[in-house]
């Protein structure tokens, strides 16, 4: 009797000492949070790194801080909101089961609830065609990108790629140099991969428009 009490105790101390490790597993990564607003869903491509308690990591270009405790996660940290330039810190309060968080948010006043899934780096490896709507009818151009980790290189037509993707989402800035105009600027590309299809927003000295991808040969 007393040999197997002695072997439940090293078993529960063994599963107290593996639990957090655990957890950690489950909750690093790359996740595709969506915020529930009174204007709809937003949704945040978002990377956590978890040291003991400590939570780190990227919501959107924002650095996150909190803690994970209890498989609860706890985040506290300043955003600004780009449409509308308003500046504060966004509360999150959620718990993880498995790979799926649920919870709430507050900021500034609002507040909802949020859930989250996790997700995969983006696979973007391999030629592209991209089509540009502009102000001057469509636009094609070939691009070929090469993925490590979340950093994403390559080239657009002749220019340089430089850029990441998280989960499923795009987000490369670059020189670019226009043929029709021969100007030089950042092209600011964001966009979302779905099955084998991206697309998203474009941003090029003062034009900005819609773009859209489908897998080269």
């Amino acid at each position: 009797m007393a040999r197997i009490i002695t072997r439940l105790g090293l078993l529960l101390l063994v599963l107290a000492i593996s639990a957090p490790q655990l957890f950690a597993e489950s909750l690093n990564g790359n996740w595709a949070i969506v915020l529930n607003t009174e204007d709809g869903n937003r949704e945040a491509s978002v990377t956590f790194q978890l040291n003991d308690e400590v939570v780190t990591g990227k919501w959107g270009p924002f650095d996150v801080k909190g803690r994970f405790v209890a498989n609860t996660l706890n985040l506290k940290f300043p955003i600004t909101v780009p449409d509308q330039g308003m500046k504060g810190d966004l509360k999150i309060i959620a718990s993880l089961d498995g790979d799926k968080l649920t919870g709430k948010w507050e900021f500034e006043g609002y507040s909802g609830t949020l859930k989250g899934t996790q997700a995969q780096v983006a696979d973007l490896t391999g030629p592209w065609q991209f089509i540009f709507d502009t102000e001057g009818g469509e636009r094609r151009i070939p691009a070929t990108f090469q993925v490590d980790g979340e950093r994403v290189a390559g080239k657009m037509g002749a220019a340089d790629v430089k850029g990441t993707a998280t989960a499923r989402m795009l987000d490369l800035k670059f020189p670019f140099t226009s043929e029709e105009s021969g100007t030089t600027a950042d092209l600011t590309i964001k966009g979302k991969l779905e099955a084998d299809q991206l697309s998203g927003t474009w941003e090029f000295d003062s034009h900005r428009g819609t773009w859209k991808a489908s897998r080269g040969k």
